[in-house]
This record gives structure tokens, sequence and C-alpha cells, in this order.
């Protein structure tokens, strides 16, 4: 640059040099990212495996498609038959970080990656916390593979196995989504005594869910109980009178007590159609 502070033209050339390489560069890097997307997701994985047809894919996405198609197991690459073995692609997660932390990886793409790796920070730091013993813990991680969610595929038995250790500690949102599980033999065998007697216990420790669960099943003569618009009124009251200490209960599972009450007051109502996915509240 001249003394009286002007750039000459080689320090524009040296500049447009400078840029184009660094264009260049992020191009490339892009272009790299592009080759390591999961053909599931689209999207860069979090967990990166390596299935038998020598795909990279995401854990969480093939765990679904093994669970789904069983011995039918097809690659969502070539459709051909494959095995369900998954090895981990250690060298392809390093790739990914590499390119993240080189800020030539932005927009969408990094947003979505470090929210999968923050939610799978999420699922081992609850699992610790559940290995030591925390019930509320092993609530959640039920709760999130029950319905997928922190990147987790659906497993009910793994949901099952955390929500019964929970229960077993006296935990009464465990106890309750134990018995849920028990009754509609979701990841276990069906047992509807035993998940009775686990909802029955809940509702008495306070679990709104449990007691909404228990005014429907009376009102309606379900899951072994007696058809009683008295014992259902007992426990849909608890629900919308604030009563239970344990909330569980999503506002629509609230909303649709309230409405169940009044409706009792004119006619017989039907809720055996409740989904539990609309009225447990998403932690």
């Amino acid at each position: 640059m001249s003394s009286t502070g002007k750039r000459s033209r080689d320090d524009f050339e040296s500049s447009d040099d400078e840029t184009a390489t660094t264009k260049r560069y992020k191009t490339t890097m892009e272009n790299m990212a592009d080759e390591l997307l999961c053909p599931i997701t689209t999207e860069l994985p979090v967990d990166p495996v390596t299935a038998e047809d020598g795909r990279t894919y995401e854990r969480s996405e093939m765990e679904k498609l093994i669970l789904y198609q069983g011995k039918n197991l097809r690659s969502p690459v070539t459709n051909q038959l494959m095995g369900p073995r998954l090895s981990p692609a250690y060298q392809v997660r390093n790739i990914i970080e590499m390119l993240m932390k080189s800020g030539m990886i932005s927009g969408d793409r990094m947003g979505k990656w470090r929210q999968g790796m923050s939610d799978t920070a999420d699922v081992k730091a609850m699992t610790k916390k559940a290995e030591n013993g925390d019930t509320d813990a092993m609530y959640n991680l039920s709760y999130w593979y029950d319905f997928g969610k922190k990147g987790l595929a659906i497993d009910f038995n793994k949901a099952y196995k955390w929500c019964k250790k929970a229960a077993s500690n006296n935990n009464v949102r465990g106890m309750a989504a134990a018995g849920w599980h028990l009754i509609k033999g979701r990841g276990v065998a069906l047992g509807l005594a035993e998940g009775m007697a686990l909802m029955g216990m809940a509702a008495q420790g306070g679990s709104d869910f449990a007691a909404y669960f228990l005014g429907v099943c009376f009102n309606d003569g379900l899951c072994g109980l007696p058809k009683s618009a008295e014992w259902a009124k007992f426990w849909l009251q608890k629900v919308v009178g604030g009563n239970c200490n344990i909330r569980h209960l999503s506002q629509m599972g609230h909303e649709k007590a309230r409405k169940s009450l009044i409706q009792m007051e004119v006619e017989d109502f039907d809720d055996s159609d409740w989904k539990e996915d609309e009225i447990i509240v998403d932690l």
C-alpha cells in the first residue's frame, strides 16, 4: 500500500485471489458434506453407522427401519435385501465434526446437526442419571423411547424397561406409564391385572394421567372395572379440580376431563377412543 493510504492494483488482485480461493474451499467442503448425508434424512448424521449395503446412515433411522421391516430389510438406496448389522462409522463422524469446526458448513444444515448433537448429549446425560438411580430420569427415558423423542427410535421394549424400573422404585409417573404398557401389551406381555393395579397406585399417589384413565374406565366399564358414574366423576373431578400433585397429563387431557364431567350431567360420555400420545404431556 502506498504512503498516501491508497491500495495498489496488486493489493486488489491479491484480495480477489484470496476471496476466490476461500469460495472454492467452501464449495469443496460443502460438496464433501453432501457425500456424507444420510440417504433417509438427507441430513448430516449425528451418530453415523455403516449398514450392510456399504452406505452410511443415521443410526436411529436405520434402527427404525430394521424394526419395521424385520427379516425383509432392504437397502434404502438400492432396495436390495440386506442384513441388519450396523457398524459405527467413526471416521465419518470425525470428518463431520471437523467440517463443522472449520466454519465452512453453515445455515440450516449446521443448525440441525447441532440440535442432533444436543439431543444426543441429553440422552447420554439422562441415561447416566437413570443408571445412578434417578427415578425421574428413568421415567423421562421411558417417555422418550415411547414417542421417539430426542432423536431416539421408538422402542417400546426400552420404554417399558425404564418405566418399570421407575415404578419399582416408587416413582408415581413410572407406575402410571408401566401400568399403561401392561394394559396395552406394549413392549411387554399383556398384563391387565398388574397394569390396573399399578394405575390404581399411581392415581392414589397423585398422578393426573392415572386419575383420568380410571375416570374413563369407570365411565365405560373398561379394563375389568364396573361401569360406575359415581367413581368416574370421583376421579375426573380430581383431575379438573387440580387435586393431583403429579402432573403429566397434557392440557388436551385436562380439557377432555372437563368436557366429560359436563357431558355426564346430561348423558353418558364416550371417551374410549382417547390416545395416550394426545394427552400425555411432552416433557
